[in-house]
């Protein structure tokens, strides 16, 4: 359990970077073409602690907050993964679970019309998200302890 666990943490802990580096490659713009609206919802679903921005000067520590919360709120969510997916099947339905939250805010929540970039950024939202759940989900058993050799 503890390996899992550690797994689950280490791997929600990196999943929690990519949305700043992200946003860090490709900086929002004015220009609200095709690819900036993907990126803005991926973004968006893998950085949702920037939601804790909206009215706020974007400032360095602004910014710096902002990670910080997001890393705060992916080790908590892979600390409750870490300790619900005790089999490889509990942590593709977590896995699915979440999907479907983020499909539903997305259909329902922000009443987007489900288009060709609403598809995209929800396909690379599920890949992404996929990442550390397959980390959890192929951590080895522990298994008895097996430090002797046959002879």
């Amino acid at each position: 359990m503890k390996r899992r666990v550690f797994v689950s943490l280490i791997a929600f802990f990196l999943f929690s970077l990519v949305g700043p580096l992200i946003r860090l490659v490709f900086p929002p713009t004015s220009n609200s073409g095709r690819f900036a609206t993907i990126v803005d919802s991926v973004v968006l679903y893998i950085w949702p602690t920037t939601l804790l921005g909206v009215g706020r000067e974007i400032a360095w520590q602004t910014t710096v907050d902002l990670v910080v919360a997001n890393i705060l709120f992916f080790v908590l969510f892979g600390l409750l993964i870490g300790f619900l997916a005790r089999r490889a099947w509990v942590a593709a339905v977590l896995y699915a679970l979440t999907c479907a939250a983020v499909f539903s805010i997305e259909a329902w929540g922000f009443k987007a019309s489900l288009g060709f970039r609403t598809w995209s950024a929800l396909a690379i939202i599920f890949l992404l998200y996929a990442i550390p759940f397959w980390a959890v989900r192929h951590v080895p058993r522990s298994s008895p302890a097996t430090s002797e050799l046959p002879t």
